[in-house]
């Protein structure tokens, strides 16, 4: 791997790490879930520090090319992220689902109560 590159990675690992800090403090990212994107931009310095790294993991498991096993890295990776995201929207679904049948129970509750006022009141008045 060229010395080029190498700071190149750095680079876009530091900025997408400042990225990620600035959406946590704009509360456009919780804290909860941007320790899997800190963890990203962390595997990438790595990886351009110790190139080497790579060119074992990839030996070790068999696959030709480095290049090849940071593809199939980065699509396990997407792959990983797409199922705990489908996970999250499903329970904030139910989540969701649950506070519209409170709220909806709530509002139906209130105007029931209100319709027996006023049907009170009409009757207290035609007996006046």
């Amino acid at each position: 791997m060229s010395h080029t590159l190498r700071i190149e990675l750095i680079v876009l690992a530091i900025l997408f790490f400042c990225i990620v800090v600035r959406n946590v403090n704009k509360r456009n990212l919780q804290m909860k879930y941007s320790l899997i994107w800190i963890l990203a931009s962390a595997l990438l310095v790595a990886v351009a520090i110790a190139p080497k790294m790579v060119y074992k993991a990839a030996a070790c498991i068999g696959i030709e090319t480095p290049s090849n096993f940071i593809f199939l890295i980065c699509l396990a990776w997407m792959i990983g992220m797409n199922l705990i995201l489908s996970i999250i929207v499903s329970r904030q679904s139910e989540k969701i689902k649950k506070i519209i049948q409170v709220v909806s129970l709530d509002n139906y509750e209130r105007e029931h109560e209100s319709r027996e006022k006023i049907e009170k009141d009409d009757q207290q008045a035609v007996l006046r």
